[in-house]
């Protein structure tokens, strides 16, 4: 399949369809704007749009500072790619776990097109500048003719479980894995949106067959409900391919569940609440 074009309008699409997602969690009842003080913060704004190194040092220089300053980021692309910089500017030089639920784990050896910051080495990145911790990093869902690609990842001790293998497991069984893999270690959860089958995401860069269903998925996120999770992102929303916001609207609803996660795990991380002042 093509790389499809258009991920730089997936914030917008999900901020749209944001505004029909929350207050209240269905069926934990949280209210994450109870629990902190909550803001969109905008785009971050880059210098020079087509120069990928200088827009990832960007990201990493913002997400440090969000980690200096205890803010708790969730995060829309885009592209993979910048998963890279914002996991190297939380993590601070120690490496952190990593939840990925992906089509394609990203640890791909080599440059594409002459560059070594590329979404097919995403995480080989993160790992090479000890970002995340490998034997603490469980990628789900992988699958694809692409596959042969990512033997990185087995190489540096990452949990993978292809999607054959979650096919046998089911989520329980994924959920188990995760809570092995992570413990009670600060983690990161990625969410590329072409780990969701794309009968049920259309809207996505590179669509794959026989992935998730969005059931399963909300299903994996409720059940890392109570671990120490700092960050989180969704990425790889393309509202060009998106027909009636199918896509951006599963997003949404997705990263209201990632919200609630944040906002949970950082009360108790921190051991106080600082409501949001709508403005």
């Amino acid at each position: 399949a093509p790389v499809r074009a258009g991920t730089r309008l997936g914030p917008r699409s999900f901020r749209e369809w944001s505004k029909v997602r929350g207050p209240v969690h269905d069926v934990w009842q949280t209210i994450p704007f109870e629990l902190l003080s909550m803001a969109d913060v905008g785009d971050v704004a880059f210098d020079s749009p087509h120069d990928v190194p200088s827009c990832v040092e960007t990201i990493q220089s913002t997400f440090s500072e969000y980690r200096k300053h205890g803010i708790a980021p969730f995060s829309v692309g885009g592209v993979h790619t910048m998963t890279h910089p914002i996991l190297t500017g939380l993590a601070g030089g120690e490496g952190i776990g990593l939840v990925q639920i992906d089509a394609h784990a990203d640890t791909a050896r080599g440059s594409f097109q002459g560059h070594e910051l590329n979404d097919c080495r995403v995480f080989l990145n993160a790992m090479l500048d000890e970002a995340i911790d490998p034997e603490k990093t469980i990628q789900i869902g992988i699958r694809g003719s692409l596959s042969p690609y990512w033997d990185f990842s087995k190489e540096a001790g990452v949990r993978v479980i292809p999607m054959h293998e979650v096919y046998e497991l089911g989520v329980k069984g994924v959920v188990e894995e995760i809570r092995k893999v992570i413990g009670n270690s600060p983690f990161y959860f990625s969410l590329d949106t072409d780990g969701i089958d794309a009968t049920f995401m259309p809207g996505t860069q590179l669509p794959e067959p026989f992935g998730f269903n969005t059931r399963e998925v909300v299903q994996i996120i409720r059940g890392m409900k109570d671990m120490d999770i700092i960050g989180a992102d969704i990425v790889e929303l393309c509202p060009p391919y998106d027909p009636h916001g199918i896509s951006a609207n599963i997003c949404a609803a997705l990263g209201f569940e990632a919200i609630c996660l944040l906002a949970e795990a950082h009360v108790k991380r921190h051991g106080h609440r600082r409501k949001t002042h709508w403005q």
